[in-house]
């Protein structure tokens, strides 16, 4: 179960990233205040309001020891546990609101989310604790933000509300990693509202937090940074968010996952670099990239060849620099293909491998036809085999041999009359 940032109680990374749950109607604070007024006629639990069943501080404390060593946490377990926290709010004992945060984040992350959204509220309200208060209320906005109709502004109004309660929580653990959340959160609406020069600033607030917390050199680190750099993009800063990609790049990746990320950062390092005085200035780490063996095991690594070929078309004097990169890149293809192919079968995107693949050698093909950038018998012939080697087409298929015949001619005309180069 991945958290933002390490803290139980803050905003996991997997729930923000579903964008399923929406508002709930009534909270169940709001439900016991009703119910207090109708004479108690409406209960806020499943369970009847028995004096005698009210849970003791203690006896919270143990069922949230017991939640947080549980690996098979169901609804029906984390609803039991968010019924007794809101009987603790109810007799008020100190400790509902720890038990009931922990309920709720759990339920949000189990996909019980029916209720979720009222636990929050009655936080947001009523927790004695800052800390836990500005949870649920970052909480509630994340839900705002994933609601059918998202509200932003009223989401960016709960996140200011958050830094509130914050201000008074002193400089723990807890209070960090949620102010991170927070702060973090806060730009991304900011962004999404067209805001990139406060979200740029916000959001280098969250980077700072952070720092304290791990020093700057960790993959959370990195992950702000990545971040950051999209916002500067957007903000019209594109030689800050280059330098940003720069430090990313500069660990050393070690797992597949990581390794992926760090060939996707290289690309965009490069298509964000055009925007800057250095258009060429990204084509370094596409490079170091594409040489790396250790990166080979993945079929990302054609997209980095491909980009590598494409940057080439703008830099001087690279012409037959690129063709022989992409010679390369369809033999590398050709090479692994079936390795490839596995891997995609193992990670269930089977269905997308070799629809890229064979886009690429295609492209590349179609870069090796240009005969007077190479001067190269065996490119051309390898273009026109490529190009037939992927065209199921028999009619298709005579068409391309007619055109290799006539390109071979071009290409003998084009080395007789002493203008290709060396």
């Amino acid at each position: 179960m991945r958290f933002f940032f390490g803290s139980k109680w803050s905003i996991p990374m997997t729930a923000l990233a579903a964008g399923v749950v929406c508002w709930a109607t009534l909270s169940a604070a709001s439900a016991w205040r009703a119910s207090s007024d109708a004479g108690g006629s409406q209960p806020v639990t499943r369970r009847e309001h028995d004096p005698n069943s009210y849970p003791t501080s203690e006896r919270m404390q143990r069922e949230m020891d017991q939640l947080a060593l549980s690996d098979d946490l169901d609804c029906e377990r984390i609803l039991s546990a968010a019924d007794m926290a809101m009987m603790g709010h109810v007799a008020m004992e100190d400790g509902w609101d720890r038990l009931l945060s922990q309920a709720a984040t759990y339920a949000m992350m189990r996909g019980c989310v029916e209720s979720a959204a009222g636990w929050f509220d009655a936080l947001a309200q009523d927790a004695a604790d800052p800390v836990t208060r500005a949870n649920a209320l970052a909480w509630l906005a994340a839900l705002g933000e994933s609601a059918a109709i998202s509200d932003l502004e009223a989401s960016l109004k709960k996140y200011d509300e958050a830094l509130a309660a914050l201000q008074g929580a002193g400089d723990g653990a807890r209070a960090r990693d949620v102010l991170l959340s927070v702060l973090n959160r806060k730009a991304n609406v900011l962004s999404r509202m067209n805001k990139p020069e406060q979200a740029v600033s916000v959001h280098a607030q969250a980077m700072e937090v952070l720092r304290t917390i791990t020093g700057g050199s960790t993959s959370h680190d990195r992950m702000l940074m990545l971040n950051q750099a999209r916002l500067e993009s957007e903000a019209g800063n594109p030689k800050a968010a280059c330098d940003l990609y720069d430090r990313v790049l500069l660990h050393e990746p070690n797992t597949v996952s990581e390794i992926e990320d760090y060939l996707g950062t290289a690309i965009i390092r490069y298509q964000t670099g055009r925007r800057t005085d250095d258009p060429d200035g990204g084509i370094a780490a596409l490079e170091a990239a594409w040489e790396n063996p250790a990166f080979h095991g993945t079929y990302r690594i054609v997209d980095v060849g491909w980009q590598l070929v494409e940057a080439m078309r703008y830099v001087p004097g690279r012409s037959r620099a690129r063709c022989d990169l992409a010679a390369n890149l369809i033999e590398r293809i050709n090479s692994r293909r079936e390795e490839w192919i596995r891997e995609a079968e193992a990670r269930a995107v089977v269905r997308e491998i070799p629809l890229v693949l064979r886009r690429i050698q295609l492209s590349c093909a179609s870069v090796l036809q240009s005969a007077t950038l190479h001067g190269s018998r065996e490119h051309l012939d390898l273009a026109y085999r490529t190009i037939l080697d992927l065209e199921p087409d028999p009619a298709q298929r005579e068409r391309h041999l007619e055109s290799w015949a006539g390109a071979i001619q071009r290409l003998e005309t084009f080395l007789a009359s002493g203008e290709a180069t060396p």
